[in-house]
Order: C-alpha cells, then structure tokens, then sequence
C-alpha cells in the first residue's frame, strides 16, 4: 500500500512539474511560437466608446498613450487596428479644436497634441483632416458617419471651412446626416452666418438624435 501510494505521489508531482513548464517548450526541448495577445484591440474599442460618449479627451489620450509615433501615419495602414486609431483620434482632435487635455497624455507621448499654441493646434488639425480623408478615400462602403466626421474635420480649419459646411449641408439636404455632433456643428455654422432658421432646424434634428440635453443646446450667443 505505502509503494501504491509513494508511486501515486510521485505521479501528481511530475504532472504538477509539467503544467508549471512554459507552455511554448515541448518536452523534447523545442520551441514553439505562443500566440500573443494583441492589447490595442481591447485598447482602441475602450476609445471607441468614449468617443461615443463624447469624452473626446479621453478616446484621444488613450490612443496617444497607446500609439505614441501614430502621428507618423499619413495614410491608411495595412493594420485595421491602427486604421481605427487613426479615425477615433481624428475625430475626437476636431471636436478639440485640435486641442487634447494634457492631464490625458503622458510625457511620453504629448507630441504637441496638447495643442498649447495656435500652430500646433492647427497642425493637429490638419492631420486629423487628413487622416480621415485618406480613409474615406479607401472607404468601399458609403460610409456616411465617416462622411460626416471628415466634413465636421474640415470645418475646424480655416481655408477648408467652407467646403466641409456645403459637405455637411448636401449630406443634410439628403437625409445622410447620421450623428448628432454633425447636427450640431452645423447648427453653429448656419448660426454664424446668420441663418437663425437654418440653426434651429439643425438642433431640432440633433435633439432627435441624442438623450444628450447637453450637446444639443442653442448656439451660444443664439436662440
């Protein structure tokens, strides 16, 4: 009985010994290659999400932080995870105005997108026009939000402004305007043309879109 039982402790020891070995070395003493877990997927939906919410700060520093060189990228990738990146910060640098609070970047990974002085803000901004121009470019499917999103981009930059308004307006005018925050910018253009009836009908449409009291409210300065 006790040579049963030494033989049986014997057994739960080496099984114990094997399950603690690196699972990428078979017992021969090869090496295999282990799968590894790509963070960035869980990392760019997280800033996916806060985009959604509208904390822009938050979806713009959690890609920076992640992706620190994504600046370097002046075009659509191979890498869709990066192509993502590329459009969340896009997007949440423009409803910045180029501008990212730097309590969401670290030192590491500022690389002036904390916009503090008007020609980098401006910087900022042209790469988040572009960025997103060469994903519509590359884009197969119609995508009307990213449309918009790139025209809402182009309104932030001075010599494009005028082009992303008629954008935003033809998307409108064909009931393409899919996403509150595009209503909602361009309820402020119309207001600073003066167009008063054009504002309010855009915030109409951006108050059908959103639970978000908030962001749909009358242009400052507007009824």
């Amino acid at each position: 009985m006790k040579t049963i039982k030494t033989l049986l402790s014997a057994a739960a020891l080496a099984t114990v010994a094997l399950a603690a070995a690196p699972p990428a070395q078979a017992c021969g003493g090869e090496w295999f290659a282990e799968p590894e877990i790509d963070y960035r997927v869980m990392g760019v939906a997280r800033a996916e999400k806060s985009l959604e919410r509208g904390d822009y700060d938050a979806a713009a520093g959690a890609i920076v932080r992640m992706i620190p060189h994504i600046r370097n990228y002046h075009g659509v990738t191979r890498d869709p995870i990066i192509n993502r990146a590329m459009r969340v910060l896009a997007v949440a640098t423009s409803r910045k105005g180029g501008e990212i609070n730097d309590k969401q970047l670290l030192s590491y990974a500022q690389d002036g997108w904390q916009g503090g002085a008007a020609s980098q803000r401006n910087t900022n901004l042209e790469w988040s026009v572009n960025a997103l121009k060469a994903l519509e470019d590359k884009d197969e499917t119609e995508d009307v939000l990213l449309q918009a999103q790139l025209a809402e981009a182009m309104t932030q930059v001075a010599e494009l402004r005028d082009d992303g308004k008629a954008r935003l307006e033809s998307l409108a005018k064909r009931d393409l305007l899919v996403s509150p925050e595009a209503y909602r910018r361009l309820a402020s253009l119309r207001a600073a043309e003066g167009n008063t009836r054009g504002e309010l009908a855009a915030l109409e449409r951006c108050r059908n879109m959103t639970k978000d009291k908030n962001l749909c409210g009358a242009v400052e300065g507007h009824s």
